[in-house]
């Protein structure tokens, strides 16, 4: 389930082509990610478009302008060199509670569509997160930890080549020196993986009672932490400080090249969040209104 926010956030965030063009299809770009997992009829397909529209709204009316002021104060931070640990682990729990209040605002939505499941479709939603974690068993456990290190490496040199273009030898290295002891863990991931899903499996259990399942499903969406044990908890924050302290590494590396590089994406995408957000007379309300097609 968590994964109907993944995919609007993978998506409007970390997508190759241009932001609005993206945006604007995830009324159907959300249902039909949501329809891999979750076998849909006609009836129950027209209520997730109906409820995506619905969040959508909500959405560029509330929490674009937010991203588009997050931007340009994390740029300011860079420009200005002030991106040390402390303010990157203010920038962070920014975004993450951004997602959040996101997840609150979709669970309710998700929670109406769940409890009009059936025992199969139930079934085929649980086994498809099962195949999910098989794969990433198969790509970042049980392969050779050097492939693993790789792996993860080049995902992040991609996401961070996007917002400061090449990075230099010594960047690289720090981003290798990152991702070994990360590859070590990845039995951890899968395992909390694990937690959330059968965690989900309960609160399917419980789809019938429209008091508890609601809050349940609330749970799973806006505190999946919550399904983990105190240790993964742990290992999860440990995780997290590593992060940010490549990113403050990389932050105090920056060249001007790079910089300028970081100016003009974080200057474009909140340019783009800003014309795509809603309200009175705003152009982003008749895009979400009138749907993709």
């Amino acid at each position: 389930m968590n994964r109907l926010l993944a995919a609007a956030a993978l998506l409007l965030l970390l997508a190759g082509c241009g932001t609005a063009f993206v945006y604007r299809q995830l009324d159907w770009l959300v249902p039909n990610y949501v329809g891999g997992y979750l076998p849909l009829e006609d009836g129950q397909r027209q209520l997730l478009d109906a409820h995506v529209r619905d969040l959508l709204a909500w959405h560029c009316g509330n929490q674009l302008d937010q991203y588009a002021g997050w931007l340009r104060t994390v740029d300011g931070d860079a420009q200005a060199g002030r991106l040390d640990r402390d303010r990157l682990g203010a920038h962070a729990r920014q975004l993450d509670a951004y997602w959040r209040e996101l997840g609150r605002q979709a669970s309710p939505r998700l929670a109406d569509l769940l409890s009009r499941a059936g025992e199969e479709e139930v079934r085929a939603l649980l086994e498809n997160l099962r195949d999910k974690e098989r794969d990433f068993r198969e790509d970042f456990v049980d392969a050779p930890a050097a492939k693993v290190e790789r792996r993860l490496a080049e995902r992040m040199e991609k996401s961070l080549r996007r917002w400061v273009g090449r990075l230099s030898d010594e960047q690289r290295q720090a981003v290798a020196a990152w991702s070994r002891p990360l590859a070590r863990e990845q039995a951890v991931s899968l395992a909390m993986r694990a937690r959330w899903r059968e965690s989900a499996a309960r609160a399917l259990a419980m789809r019938g009672d429209p008091r508890r399942f609601p809050r349940l499903v609330e749970q799973l969406l806006v505190h999946p932490e919550q399904a983990w044990t105190e240790a993964q908890r742990d290992r999860f924050e440990a995780r997290r400080a590593r992060t940010l302290g490549l990113l403050e590494t990389l932050a105090g590396s920056l060249t001007e090249r790079q910089r300028r590089h970081l100016a003009e994406a974080t200057a474009a995408w909140a340019a783009d969040f800003e014309r795509l957000a809603c309200g009175p007379d705003r152009p982003g309300a008749r895009a979400v209104a009138g749907g993709s097609g």
